[in-house]
């Protein structure tokens, strides 16, 4: 029985950012995700990543609405995650895209960022 709940518990702390909404992830921890995965790339000037992220948050916008038809502000999450995102130093920042995004950057990248 606790061999089940610790492989259950090391697949939960293994969802990264991949194809986008996972699993039993809702689509607005999905959505939530990627748009702070926006945030902090943006904030180390990381474009390519934060353009990549925003394709994965309308996508999981998109398939929200084709099950749910309800459709949320995508333009104001994204604008709470920056102001969220930012109001945290750079390491929270770098450690978020590291272990929820899947992208590392260089020491150089994150000197850089303010």
């Amino acid at each position: 029985m606790k061999a089940r709940w610790l492989v259950l518990a090391g697949a939960l702390v293994l969802v990264g950012c991949g194809k986008d909404h996972q699993g039993s992830e809702t689509y607005d921890v999905s959505i939530l995700r990627e748009t702070q995965c926006v945030a902090a790339s943006e904030r180390f000037q990381l474009y390519d990543q934060a353009k990549k992220h925003t394709e994965h948050a309308n996508g999981a916008e998109d398939e929200r609405f084709d099950k749910t038809k309800l459709r949320s502000d995508l333009g104001l999450k994204l604008k709470e995650a920056r102001i969220s995102m930012i109001s945290q130093d750079k390491s929270y920042n770098a450690e978020y895209l590291k272990n929820r995004c899947n992208t590392e950057m260089s020491q150089d990248q994150f000197n850089a960022a303010e």
